[in-house]
């Protein structure tokens, strides 16, 4: 993203790198792909599984959750030996030959010897083997020291000067990200802060910044209490029907299927303390929230204020089809600190199921609004590639399937352009080797070498050699190291360090398993963004406190999205300047043009940062 080069030709070389040497040219750091034949030369399962089939028989289950990556070609084959074993298909991607179902657990050692399967992996759901604990909730301390003026959000690190983005689009203000359409799979972000509502297409129109609000779970193998099973059917006569001894008031008389929202089922979300309306759990609460559902219009209502009428709630439509928000909570009169959590519907009509997609993750809140985010501090600055719609897939952080089986959803999606996956949390015991053999890295070669789509992930956090996950070790993604500028130190941190270019707190490093050079790029973090508008300020005693809705994003979480909020810009530069592009493409001019930090090594930082 240079910008220096006077032809319109140069320039344009400028921003795509090598993308001119096309296919051809693999260059420093990059692994030859891997051939799909089958004979990956190692075992199928590795020690991890049969620990876990052991535990899994001990716990007494009869049955697992086991993916499949079938050799080219062969799913079918796959698919009906998986069956005769005794198994069941739950999801299934014949142009990536990939499947996903239940298995009886004295079967799975058998299906893994099958010539038909180049790698087979046991679902590992931490929500199941972990759970998470309940924490109480914190009170909140008063700051030691006055917030200091020169805050993150008032006199920001941003990091466009680092990338080079500025001078990128100094002649071109316009490739901005505008008509791109990045997916970020982690979880749903608060949907309600201002920095996420709008965005630009490719003609210039303003739109809503968030496209598709999608989940990756499936109530059949998951622990997903935001999964509402409709499995009563109704009939409200004059208004009104009847779910156990409780009386509802109806929108209209007619046949409606019915469930309940459980709040005290959400364990993980920051903050909320199973508490979506805010109305302080009081004794005799329940927790419930009926859902009302017209499978012949697709409508669903719920009953936000718990008064047993669905008469004044909002009629709500898939957001994929109508983009509507319903609302838990309120706030009024209004305050700083939101007392209102924002949620979509997405409807299962085959298996009978609504999930409440509920905005409140702080993760993928914070790592969205530092790299696609528009108008912070009064509209006087913006996130890396501003104008960029943002396409959210839920997969939470617990769970594999979900992982591979977004990256393949979003890469079939038309809205979608560049896929940005978070984050990598997976046990790098599944696979001591980093060699991208895992089911998840076979996928992942086979998605981006069929729809041409960039996919990027944070390489991990772990310090050491050799610890990238297995997962972005194949060559099919681009692993992602962290960079922190020393400006960002100073300003984020209140730390005064001796350079201009630095590694993240947090990070990892390589060469993968098979000696390619890993990660791929690094990209900076520690970057100022947006938070869940309902938690506490974000403190950094004797150095700010933010107010309300606003954080400081860290990690290669952070450094993950902002590389692929800079491949967002190129891909909006490329369709305004129609030069083709596609994932080969943009890896090449990543990686060839990426500034090389010489005090660290190539294993520690791959081909540099990205600019």
């Amino acid at each position: 993203m240079h910008g220096r080069m006077s032809s319109r030709w140069g320039q344009m070389f400028s921003i795509f790198g090598a993308v001119a040497l096309g296919l051809a040219w693999y260059g420093f750091g990059m692994a030859a792909p891997r051939a799909a034949d089958g004979n990956s030369g190692h075992e199928k399962l590795y020690k991890h599984e049969h620990e876990l089939i052991a535990l899994s028989k001990l716990r007494g289950e009869k049955d697992v959750v086991v993916l499949v990556a079938a050799r080219t070609g062969k799913i079918a084959a796959a698919a009906e030996e998986f069956t005769k074993l005794g198994g069941e298909v739950h999801f299934r991607a014949d142009d990536v030959d990939y499947l996903r179902g239940r298995l009886p657990v004295d079967q799975v050692e058998k299906l893994s010897t099958s010539l038909n399967v180049e790698s087979l992996d046991i679902d590992v759901d931490i929500d199941r083997f972990n759970p998470a604990q309940e924490f109480p909730p914190e009170k909140e301390k008063p700051s030691s020291v006055p917030p200091d003026p020169d805050t993150p959000l008032s006199h920001p690190y941003l990091p466009q000067k680092d990338m080079d983005i500025v001078d990128f689009q100094v002649g071109h203000p316009t490739y901005d990200g505008r008509g791109v359409g990045m997916a970020i799979l982690d979880a749903t972000p608060d949907m309600l802060v201002p920095e996420l509502q709008r965005a630009t297409s490719l003609d210039g129109q303003p739109i809503r910044k968030i496209s598709e609000l999608l989940a990756s779970t499936d109530p059949r193998d998951d622990i997903d209490p935001m999964w509402v099973k409709m499995d009563k059917q109704v009939r409200a006569e004059g208004g009104k029907f009847t779910v156990g001894n409780v009386t509802y008031t109806a929108p209209a008389d007619g046949e409606y299927r019915f469930g309940n929202f459980n709040e005290r089922d959400l364990k993980q979300p920051a903050y909320l303390y199973q508490d979506v309306n805010f109305d302080g759990n009081p004794e005799g609460s329940s927790g419930l929230f009926g859902v009302l559902w017209d499978e012949k219009t697709g409508t669903v209502w719920v009953d936000t204020d718990q008064d047993h009428s669905f008469e004044n709630e909002r009629a709500l439509q898939d957001y994929a089809r109508r983009s509507d928000i319903g609302i838990f909570g309120s706030n009024r009169p209004p305050q700083p600190r939101r007392h209102t959590v924002g949620f979509a519907v997405q409807t299962d009509p085959e298996k009978h199921y609504i999930r409440l997609t509920l905005g409140v993750w702080q993760h993928v809140t914070e790592v969205s609004g530092a790299t696609i985010g528009k108008g912070f501090y009064g509209g006087s600055y913006n996130g890396i590639a501003s104008e960029a719609q943002l396409v959210s897939y839920f997969t939470g952080a617990s769970s594999m399937y979900r992982r591979v089986e977004s990256v393949i959803e979003a890469a079939r999606n038309p809205k979608v352009d560049v896929i940005c996956l978070e984050p990598a949390v997976m046990d790098e015991v599944t696979n001591p080797l980093h060699d991208g053999k895992l089911v998840a890295g076979v996928i992942f070669d086979r998605v981006t070498g069929k729809y041409k789509k960039p996919l990027l992930s944070p390489a991990n956090n772990t310090f050491g050699m050799t610890t990238v996950l297995d997962e972005v070790s194949s060559h099919g993604i681009l692993a992602v190291g962290a960079y922190q500028g020393g400006e960002a130190y100073r300003i984020n941190n209140g730390a005064e360090v001796a350079h201009h270019d630095n590694l993240h707190l947090v990070g990892s490093f390589g060469p993968s398993g098979d000696s390619s050079l890993k990660p791929d790029i690094i990209s900076p973090s520690e970057l100022i963004s947006t938070d869940c508008g309902y938690k506490p300020p974000e403190k950094m005693k004797g150095v700010y406190e933010l107010p309300p809705g606003y954080s400081v994003a860290g990690g290669t979480s952070t450094a993950g999205p902002s590389a692929s909020a800079a491949v967002a810009l190129l891909i909006s530069a490329a369709k305004q300047a129609k030069v083709h592009y596609d994932a080969e493409r943009i890896r090449v001019a990543l990686i060839s043009s990426a500034r090389f930090l010489p005090a660290y090594q190539a294993y520690q930082q791959g081909n540099g940062l990205v600019k």
